[in-house]
């Protein structure tokens, strides 16, 4: 058996495979190149799709909705200021607090600055408003 892989006959071995391991490592790298260019693809969809999603997030809502949040805010205020029995006082303590609570949910300065796909829960977020120690704090204010 030796003789028919050349070992006697002074072939080495590695001398008979060589070939074979060169095709076959040519072969893994152009894989490993069409997989890495695979990948390359992937990802620069990846990001495309990401800066698309940045850019909807950056839709601020209109100045309309804007004011009407403002209007909504004044109502729960109202709402509260009457359902215990508060004053002109309390209700602005209120209406401050329910816009202070919007504004740090979706962190930002201003109503305007709402992101317009958040429009939804920010005005979830006002209906359902309700702050114990907040409502307290305008009872005994005034």
């Amino acid at each position: 058996m030796s003789e028919e892989w050349g070992v006697e006959s002074g072939v080495s071995l590695s001398a008979v495979l060589k070939p074979d391991m060169m095709t076959r490592t040519e072969e893994l790298a152009v894989r490993m190149e069409s997989q890495i260019n695979q990948l390359a693809m992937m990802i620069s969809q990846l990001n495309a799709r990401l800066a698309a999603m940045e850019d909807d997030g950056k839709a601020t809502i209109l100045h309309q909705d804007a004011l009407k949040l403002g209007q909504l805010i004044k109502a729960r205020a109202r709402v509260l200021s009457e359902k215990y029995s508060l004053g002109p006082a309390g209700e602005r303590r209120i209406r401050a607090a329910i816009k202070k609570a919007v504004l740090t949910q979706y962190g930002i300065k201003d109503l305007h600055d709402l992101p317009a796909r958040r429009l939804a829960a920010a005005r979830m977020l006002i209906d359902g408003w309700s702050s114990y120690q907040v409502i307290r704090e305008a009872s005994l204010c005034g």
